[in-house]
């Protein structure tokens, strides 16, 4: 089911973007903490849930690690 408004947890949810896609996890939804995560596209406007978390979360924090690796040369 796709929607134009965020779907589950509307307080201290976790928020990130990976490759232009906003993504909520977690969260507060009345005394409930969720473990589901929405993915938004801005290209169409739409949240989408995705595959729920394996634990319930709020005041979740998301990061994106890119390692990159390079040989130095004298």
């Amino acid at each position: 089911m796709a929607a134009s408004v965020v779907l589950f947890g509307e307080w201290l949810l976790g928020v990130g973007v990976l490759d232009g896609v906003l993504y909520a996890v977690g969260g507060h939804d009345g005394p409930l903490v969720r473990k589901s995560v929405e993915c938004f596209c801005p290209e169409s406007g739409i949240w989408t849930p995705t595959a729920d978390m394996h634990m319930c979360r709020r005041n979740a924090g998301m990061l994106h690690v890119v390692i990159c690796s390079s040989k130095m040369t004298k």
